[in-house]
C-alpha cells in the first residue's frame, strides 16, 4: 500500500498541466467548455475515469463532480438522476452545471469514500447516506444551500430509499426529454437530407454552386441554432425539475421530522403514566 502511495506521490509531482497531451482531438476540444476543460487537464486524478482509471475520461457526472469514460458513463445512465446526473463533456452545461463540476473533482470525492472507509469498487456507494451527503454538501458549498448534517458511521452506510412517486416522475421527465431529443434530431436529418437531394440536382457551374453553398450554410446554421435551443431548454428545465425534488424532499423530511417528535412525546407521556 505505501509503495502505490510512493508512486502517486512520484507521479503527482512530476505532473504539469502544460505537459499533458489531451487523448481527444483539437475538434473535440473546441467544443468542451474551456473551464471544464481546464479544470479536467488542471489535475492528474481528473484526466482518468474516476471509477476504472481509464484514460479516455470524456464524461461527466455533475452531482458528483467525476469525470468518467464511457464505460462507466453507460452504467452510471441506468442510475437514477439524483444519484448520478451524467452527460458528456462535449454538451452544453448550465453555469450553475459548470460551478458543480469544479465545486469536487475525482481526488476530492476518493479523499471522502476513504474518510469513510467507502471501498471505491462498491457497486451501491452512489446510493448511500454518506453519498448523499457529500453531493448535498457540494451544493452547499456552490450555491449557499442549508448545510447538510453529517452522517454517523452507522446511518452512513444504510441505503436510500427513494419515494416511488419521485422514481416515476423522474422517469416520465427524461421520457419527455428524449422524445424532444428524437424530434430535434430528426428535424435535423430531415434538413440534412433535403440539402443533399438540391446538391445533387443543380449543374456545376459556378453561379448554381455558389447559390447552393450559400443556402447549405444557412441552413446548417439554422440546425445548429435549434440544436442549441434544444440544449438550453433542457438544462433550463432540469434545473426546474432539481428545484421540485429539493422542494419535495425538504417536505418529506419535515414530514418524518414532525412525526419522529410526536411519537417521542406519546412516548413520554406514557412513561409518566
Amino acid at each position: 500500500m505505501s509503495d502505490n502511495n510512493n508512486l502517486n506521490e512520484q507521479k503527482i509531482s512530476n505532473y504539469s498541466p502544460e505537459n499533458v497531451q489531451n487523448p481527444s482531438s483539437e475538434n473535440k476540444n473546441e467544443e468542451i467548455n474551456p473551464e471544464l476543460l481546464k479544470f479536467k487537464h488542471s489535475d492528474i486524478y481528473n484526466i482518468k475515469c474516476f471509477e476504472c482509471d481509464s484514460s479516455d475520461a470524456d464524461y461527466v457526472s455533475i452531482n458528483n463532480s467525476i469525470f468518467l469514460c464511457e464505460k462507466c458513463y453507460n452504467i452510471h445512465k441506468k442510475y437514477n438522476i439524483i444519484f448520478s446526473e451524467v452527460r458528456p463533456l462535449t454538451d452544453s452545461f448550465s453555469e450553475d452545471e459548470i460551478n458543480l463540476i469544479l465545486q469536487g473533482g475525482n481526488k476530492r470525492l476518493n479523499d471522502f469514500l476513504i474518510q469513510y472507509k467507502i471501498p471505491k469498487n462498491s457497486e451501491n456507494k452512489y446510493f448511500l447516506y454518506a453519498l448523499d451527503y457529500y453531493r448535498k454538501l457540494l451544493r452547499s458549498e456552490c450555491f449557499g444551500e442549508d448545510f447538510p448534517e453529517k452522517p454517523d458511521s452507522v446511518s452512513a452506510f444504510k441505503v436510500i430509499e427513494i419515494n416511488e412517486e419521485v422514481k416515476n416522475n423522474e422517469v416520465k421527465k427524461n421520457n419527455l426529454l428524449n422524445k424532444f431529443g428524437n424530434f430535434i434530431k430528426n428535424k435535423a436529418n430531415s434538413f440534412k437530407k433535403k440539402i443533399n437531394e438540391i446538391k445533387e440536382k443543380i449543374d456545376k457551374t459556378d453561379e448554381n454552386g455558389n447559390k447552393v453553398e450559400n443556402l447549405y450554410k444557412k441552413t446548417t446554421i439554422k440546425i445548429k441554432n435549434l440544436v442549441n435551443e434544444f440544449k438550453e431548454k433542457r438544462n433550463k428545465k432540469k434545473l426546474e425539475n432539481k428545484n421540485e425534488d429539493l422542494e419535495t424532499n425538504k417536505k418529506e423530511n419535515n414530514k418524518t421530522i414532525e412525526e419522529n417528535m410526536k411519537e417521542n412525546n406519546s412516548t413520554e407521556k406514557n412513561e409518566e403514566n
